[in-house]
């Protein structure tokens, strides 16, 4: 899941007519809306841009149940990144642009006052665009990996839930609101892989990293990661590369035991993995090209899903986003 940040201040019109002078406004359903967003890139790492909303009220203003349909955009300028932890590193630059368009709906208790306060609940389709550049180091394996330039288009769906206050000055409407923004990939929806290509990769990544006291490659979800860097963040060489070594896992699988890889036992599986390991050891020994190794992307992509996601941050590299208190003269026996 992914989260943005919104804090947008939004101006709602009156408008009133000559001939009714003695009457008071009739609130417009239109709201306009412009505000700041930061959406996170890295445990430790986010990016800004600014978000411009429009509104319009299915509903009639200043009611305690309120309907909207809402539409909006964001612009971020290029910004880089980068996180650090262990001996591993990446980062890069990235661009964002988005369009938005759905529906929100807010609850006000007390509507018509001066000051009122309301929640909102909003779903949305979004299609975004990013460019930019990206690499990823791993000073344990003396592994480095560049993406010079990639961009890419994807459409999904976000939800919002969000906090605001409402206020009336001079005859005019003013809003401000708090606004996080969820993006969570759809349950059971593949993008580059088919079925039997994602239990392969979530049976080689949960042997590469199992569950013991911690949570292991599954439930820290590396396949639907991986399934995305492929679909997304991959060229079209590197995702060629990484079908075919799927492809040669369940051909070494059958050749020795007379079934595909995920129908193999455990042992079985571990000595598929180990001579795939050997062989990659190997080119690193005569200090060969391991870019276009199967093994080794499998095992970066690996590695870097799970220690990005939450539950390896936290579980696993004891991520806290306050640090403890520094005590430079802390007693011994304590």
């Amino acid at each position: 899941m992914r989260s943005f940040l919104v804090l947008p201040v939004a101006l709602s019109f009156a408008f009133g007519t000559a001939a009714a002078q003695d009457t008071p406004p009739t609130p417009s359903r239109w709201t306009f809306s412009v505000g700041p967003e930061w959406g996170r890139v890295t445990p430790a790492t986010s990016l800004w841009g600014m978000r411009l909303r429009a509104e319009y009220d299915l509903t009639r203003p200043n009611r305690v149940l309120g309907l909207r349909l809402e539409g909006g955009a964001r612009w971020g300028p290029t910004q880089s990144y980068f996180y650090e932890q262990n001996s591993i590193s990446f980062g890069g630059t990235e661009q964002r642009t988005d369009l938005m368009l759905g529906l929100s709906a807010s609850l006000s208790p007390i509507p018509n006052a001066p000051l009122a306060p309301y929640a909102a609940l909003g779903i949305f389709g979004r299609q975004l665009w990013t460019q930019g550049s990206g690499f990823f180091r791993d000073r344990s394996t003396s592994y480095f990996q560049t993406s010079p330039k990639r961009s890419l288009s994807r459409g999904d769906i976000i939800a919002s839930l969000g906090v605001g206050l409402r206020a009336r000055l001079g005859g005019r409407s003013f809003q401000l609101e708090l606004r996080p923004v969820h993006q969570r990939a759809r349950a059971g929806t593949l993008r580059a892989l088919n079925p039997h290509q994602n239990e392969t990769v979530a049976t080689i990544a949960e042997l590469i990293i199992p569950k013991t006291d911690t949570p292991g490659a599954r439930e820290a979800g590396v396949p639907a990661f991986i399934d995305v860097m492929l679909a997304d963040w991959g060229d079209d060489d590197q995702r060629q590369m990484f079908m075919a070594g799927l492809a040669n896992v369940d051909e070494r699988s059958r050749a020795a035991f007379g079934k595909d890889f995920i129908g193999c036992t455990p042992q079985q599986q571990m000595e598929i993995l180990e001579d795939l390991d050997y062989q990659l050891a190997r080119l690193r020994d005569t200090k060969s090209d391991m870019s276009k190794n199967f093994f080794q992307g499998m095992k970066w992509l690996t590695l870097t899903g799970y220690y990005t996601s939450e539950v390896g941050a936290t579980s696993e590299l004891h991520y806290r986003v306050v640090p403890g208190r520094y005590e430079p003269c802390y007693p011994l026996e304590q």
